[in-house]
């Protein structure tokens, strides 16, 4: 659950959140997760009607490495 995230897991959340928003109009586009991940380690792309760049990929890397981690959806719990 959201509320269970830690102060930096938020934080990467949220960018993830509005990553999805921005290119798609949705909270979190299904497999928005596995998306950026490929973005993360391939370098900037087209995602949606966004361009993923460089300065997005650091941000994401940067959270991705105080988070100790990367969100994922779950789909059990649907969040």
């Amino acid at each position: 659950m959201y509320k269970d995230l830690n102060k930096q897991q938020r934080a990467l959340h949220d960018l993830m959140s509005d990553i999805s928003e921005e290119a798609w109009c949705a909270g979190w586009m299904e497999g928005l997760e596995y998306a950026l991940w490929h973005i993360v380690l391939h370098g900037p792309a087209k995602y949606g009607w966004d361009l993923i760049g460089e300065q997005t990929i650091q941000q994401l890397q940067h959270l991705s490495q105080l988070a100790d981690g990367w969100i994922v959806f779950d789909d059990v719990k649907q969040e």
